[in-house]
């Protein structure tokens, strides 16, 4: 199997994993147990012992050699890569648009509920959980990848219109809008996670995949999974990165309960 279809079905198996996660992890906040917090803990242990209990069962590869006396910083003059890497982190804002701006932009500019995002969200889980590996056919080589990568930013720009249309719409209207553009960003994401990976490894040297995935990875990476994502357009720190952060379905962070913001016209949330 290619890089770009393993990457693809392991995504679908980790939102698959993040969507148990969390329904376990609210059960937990609900019963306010310490007794069921301790499971938990220990029962997420258990499976991390038993997930790299697997992996020991995976072949050992040897290494592909490297050319005698090529410098460890060679990704650096390989400049076609890393222009691609820069178009790489311009659209991995797409996780921003969906975990930080979308909330604000429910709360702030919609008549829609904030509760609404908790919905979209899980639209957006479950159409990874079933549309990664399909849209990732095709997208194997640097040109299926390089095509996709193209298609993604369309879908991206539509879904930003679409949110943008809510604004200021009735409520049944721009739950509406939101969902239509939350399944248009889904396709961009789909999209983009594919063509990522393709350029990705096809585009680097076999015996140089480790500083060329450590040039691409910083922001590779955060396409695996929702909610590993970084906050790309946000600063954590902000006010406004609390508030992207306390939309996630949990309901909770750490364990401090989210309450509302002083002066928010319909709910906007943060973190004590």
């Amino acid at each position: 199997m290619r890089p770009t279809g393993c990457a693809a079905y392991l995504r679908s198996v980790t939102n698959v994993g993040f969507s148990v996660g969390t329904v376990a992890g609210g059960l937990a906040l609900d019963a306010g147990s310490r007794a069921v917090y301790t499971a938990e803990l220990l029962a997420g242990g258990a499976v991390f012992v038993v997930a790299g209990v697997l992996l020991l069962a995976l072949p050992e590869l040897p290494p592909v050699p490297a050319d005698r006396g090529e410098s460890r910083w060679a990704v650096l003059r390989d400049r076609p890569y890393v222009a691609v890497g820069l178009l790489n982190a311009v659209l991995i804002t797409n996780s921003g648009i969906l975990n930080v701006a979308l909330p604000l932009w429910i709360a702030e500019r919609t008549h829609a509920l904030t509760s609404v995002f908790a919905g979209l969200l899980l639209t957006n889980t479950v159409l990874v959980v079933l549309g990664q590996v399909p849209v990732s056919r095709g997208a194997e080589d640097v040109r299926g990848g390089a095509r996709a990568m193209r298609r993604s930013g369309l879908w991206l720009a539509a879904c930003c219109v679409l949110f943008a249309f809510a604004a200021g719409r009735p409520s049944w209207f721009a739950v509406g809008v939101l969902a239509v553009g939350v399944v248009v960003h889904t396709m961009g994401e789909l999209l983009y996670s594919a063509g990522s990976w393709a350029l990705s490894y096809e585009l680097a040297p076999e015996h140089a995949h480790g500083q060329y995935q450590g040039l691409f990875g910083p922001d590779h990476a955060a396409g695996h999974g929702r909610h590993t994502r970084r906050h790309d357009l946000v600063d954590h720190r902000s006010r406004y990165g609390r508030v992207g952060r306390a939309g996630r379905p949990a309901g909770r962070r750490g364990g401090w309960p989210l309450q509302p913001w002083p002066g928010g016209r319909n709910g906007p949330v943060r973190s004590r």
